[in-house]
Order: C-alpha cells, then structure tokens, then sequence
C-alpha cells in the first residue's frame, strides 16, 4: 500500500473512505480517537482490531481505556465487509483484511511515534500477522491478543480449507450462517446472519498465519485467553507459540467472564465484569516491556516477570448456546 499521511490528514482520509458507504451502521467507522487536539501525534498509537462479523464496538470501552493510559492516540479500524449488511462480508477477502491492516499501521505511524496492536478473535489473528511483518518490526512496540483466533472450536470449519470447501460448507450449513445475539447491542453491533461463504476467507487467514513461524514476531506479545472459549480453541493459540520465551510472549488465562462463550473477555456489551481487571493486565505487560510507567488511575501492577502463570480467576460466568463471532 502507497499511502503517506501526515496526522492532520488522518481524518479527512478516514471520512473520505468510509463516505462510500451509505449502509454503514452508525457508530462503526474508521475512526480516530484522539488523546489531545486533533492532529496531534502522541509518542504511543493503539490500534484496534475488531473480530470477524463485529465492529470496534465490539470490546468497548477497553481500547479507549488502554489508550487512555498510555496517553495514546486510538484507531479503530473496520474491516471490509463489517458494520454493514451480511452479504458484504461475502464480498471480502482475506487479502482485502490485510490491506486493512497496512492501512491501520500507516495511520498508527502518522499519529504516533510508536505502535501498540490490540486485536480480539479474528482481529488479533491480523495483529499477530502485523507483528511478524519484517516491514512493521521497528514501528510495532508490543502487541496484545484478546482470544486470538488461530482454530475455530467448530470442528467443521476445517471443510472450508478443502478442494470445494466452499460447496461443503454451504451443503453442511446451508446458504446461510446466523446466529441469535445475546442483547440489542451485540444484535446491532455484529452481523448475525451472513452468507456461508463469507467464512472462507476468515480460515484463509488464519490458515496463512498459522504457516508464519512463531519466531518472526518482532514484538512481545500479551496472549489473554480463557480454556473454556466456545469459539475458537485457545490450545491452537498455544502451540503456534510454543517456544517462545516470557520476553515474547505472555499468556494470561481469563477465567469467568461474563460472555457466555467466554470468548469476548472485555467491554460493556458482553463482559463489563471483567474489563477493569484485563485492562490493569494489559497495562502492566505494557509497563514491564516498554520499561515505563503509564498515567492512570490504578498502578503498580506486577511486572511482565512477575506476573503469576496460574489462572487469573477474574469474575463467574455461564453456559449458554454457543454463539458465532469470530
């Protein structure tokens, strides 16, 4: 991707792109949140990557909140195809995903000195993406991944890699894929009902980025998880990292969330519960790795060393039905 901004030229851009669409849910652009005056560059930028069939609706207020400490400037992508009726994210493609990315990483570069990635399910599977790109190595200072998607739980999804697969899956699921949200906001902020299709390129991409060696990440990483996850299986995340070291990577299990999947672990549509104590994790990985400590409400949080390996017990949760974001 070609495209240079300057920080005062980040929101006409962004408005300008999302104006093509008039069927846009509102609430769910491209958007900067800015820690000062518009324009401003900050020494740290925050960029949020949102789940397959979500929005960065999704795990508000965390982002706002992660960026807040770290007196960042926040952007919030949206990736082709979401925030917008179903049959638009048949139309996006895996590459078209990351195209998105570059796009968030220039304009992370143009508004901070910096680069701190957050990503939840799919969302964090492009954040360990951007993390192991050579390109990206110098501007990236650490990344954290909120059930990062590397497997589906759903056995069946592996079909969607075969020869025909796209024939399979319609012939399994049918032409449709739906499921019943939890509350009028999840109903409002995801797409809960999507052609079949749309599926294939989210396994493409995590397909592709299970492929990448562990051992490319350029930046630590902060992996929170909980085993009981009912949309993606936290054990696939494991092993793709298997053998890295605490200096790279940092798993925190999030036990009892208050989604019922326990899979989005944060934000005030599923788990306000526990959006308070996985912030104060993030905050204190990114203390520890970057070597300073952030403004804030709440400090002194273990360092990345010291932090215990034991399941973080952070709330109760339920059993319900399993849902579909990814």
């Amino acid at each position: 991707m070609d495209l240079v901004l300057s920080a005062p030229e980040v929101d006409p851009y962004l408005a300008g792109r999302e104006a093509r669409f008039e069927d846009l849910t509102p609430g769910t652009a491209k958007s900067v949140a800015w820690a000062g005056a518009p324009g401003a560059r900050t020494p740290f930028a925050v960029l949020y990557f949102h789940g397959f069939s979500a929005t960065s609706m999704e795990a508000r207020p965390l982002p706002e909140r992660m960026a807040e400490r770290l007196g960042a400037n926040l952007f919030r992508t949206r990736l082709t195809g979401h925030g917008r009726p179903g049959r638009a994210l048949a139309e996006a493609t895996a590459e078209d995903w990351l195209r998105d990315v570059a796009e968030a990483m220039e304009v992370g570069r143009a508004v901070g000195d910096r680069t701190v990635l957050l990503g939840t399910s799919t969302g964090g599977t492009l954040a360990l993406w951007a993390a192991t790109r050579p390109e990206w190595e110098d501007q990236i200072a650490a990344a954290v991944v909120i059930s990062a998607n590397l497997g589906p739980r759903d056995s069946r999804s592996r079909m969607l890699l075969w020869p025909w697969g796209g024939w399979l899956a319609r012939a399994v699921i049918g032409p449709e894929r739906s499921w019943d949200p939890l509350n009028p906001a999840q109903a409002r902020f995801w797409t809960t009902r999507y052609p079949t299709e749309a599926l294939l390129p989210m396994m493409a991409l995590v397909h592709m980025v299970r492929g990448v060696p562990s051992s490319d990440l350029g930046a630590p990483v902060l992996s929170l998880f909980s085993t009981a996850d009912r949309i993606v299986a936290a054990e696939d995340v494991h092993a793709w990292a298997a053998g890295l070291d605490e200096s790279a990577w940092r798993a925190v299990e999030v036990v009892g969330s208050d989604d019922p999947d326990q899979h989005v672990l944060a934000g005030d549509i599923l788990s306000p519960g526990t959006t308070e104590d996985v912030l104060g994790e993030i905050v204190g990985f990114l203390e520890a790795v970057l070597a300073e400590p952030f403004p804030g409400e709440a400090g002194g949080r273990p360092g990345f060393g010291e932090l215990p390996s034991q399941a973080v017990d952070l709330g109760t949760g339920g059993t319900a039905p399993v849902q579909g974001p990814l």
